[in-house]
């Protein structure tokens, strides 16, 4: 783990293996990535840290420069109860550990911007003033744990955050994944 002002952040200890391919392009609206490989981690426990910051934006802010104003472990990704003012953002940071190799399919949707990055790569940008909006990304993972990083803000009236996994059998509970 990394120490940052205190807050202690995940950080990938060992490579557990490459299963890197080459790009391809999936249906619809997912992303263009490639396979990645998985990494062993000490896991500290289920779900996510959370940073949660009160202002108000038009588009994802630069969170290296804010402060947040709580901090804590949530279960999924959905907006904490802590997010008591009308506009503010929040980023989640931990890992998701993946239990096969495969092709998972990863549905982010959000009221008002969201982005969602995977082994420190950009995968879903959903970014911008919007009611509630799925964008989805395909991609190739291989077992094991995979840094995940999910930013969100929200300005004025109606809010939303979620995430839904599709692996190689079906839904997956992304609860049952994330871990910090």
């Amino acid at each position: 783990l990394v120490e940052d002002d205190g807050f202690r952040l995940p950080h990938a200890v060992h490579q557990r293996h490459l299963l890197e391919r080459d790009r391809h392009d999936l249906p619809g609206e997912a992303a263009r990535i490639h396979r990645r490989r998985g990494f062993h981690v000490a896991v500290e426990g289920e779900g996510l840290h959370f940073e949660y910051f009160r202002g108000e934006f038009d588009s994802m802010p630069d969170f290296s420069n804010m402060k947040p104003v709580s901090r804590g472990m949530i279960s999924d990704v959905t907006i904490p109860v802590t997010a008591d003012a009308e506009d503010f953002a929040v980023r989640y940071l931990g890992y998701i550990n993946i239990p096969e190799d495969g092709m998972y399919t990863f549905i982010l949707d959000s009221d008002d911007g969201s982005l969602m990055f995977l082994d420190g790569q950009k995968v879903i940008d959903n970014d911008g003033l919007h009611a509630s909006l799925k964008k989805k990304a395909g991609v190739a993972l291989g077992k094991g744990f995979h840094p995940v990083e999910i930013r969100f803000f929200q300005k004025k009236g109606g809010r939303n955050l979620s995430l839904e996994i599709e692996g190689t059998t079906g839904k997956i509970s992304a609860t049952s994944l994330l871990v910090h």
